[in-house]
């Protein structure tokens, strides 16, 4: 992840890694610090999505090939975060879809 984010251009700082921490202390985190978040097709982000919408981080979300892929995508559109929209969120069911998400999510952001 990292060198094809430096390949594009993105900076060190620009990624952000979490340690574990209590769920308070984690969802204020995750509301004073991130401007979007990456799930990803092969190992999706499971609950991790649904803390980042409850704290209100827009998530891509991308639809893959397993249910442990698919949960992101599912929660996402369960609660209607799916479309741009308030929330900034949106779900890709390809791979092109989900570069073109990116590239307008984080243009949007610039």
């Amino acid at each position: 992840l990292e060198s094809e984010a430096f390949a594009r251009g993105l900076s060190h700082s620009s990624l952000r890694y979490l340690s574990n921490l209590p769920r308070p202390q984690h969802l204020s985190r995750l509301r004073r610090g991130l401007d979007l978040a990456l799930d990803t097709r092969r190992i999706g982000g499971g609950s991790t999505v649904l803390d980042l919408a409850w704290a209100g981080v827009p998530v891509l979300t991308a639809l893959g090939g397993s249910m442990g892929s698919r949960f992101g995508t599912t929660a996402a559109q369960g609660m209607g975060l799916d479309q741009h929209g308030e929330y900034g969120g949106t779900t890709a069911g390809t791979l092109k879809g989900y570069e073109d998400a990116l590239a307008s999510l984080a243009g949007a952001r610039i």
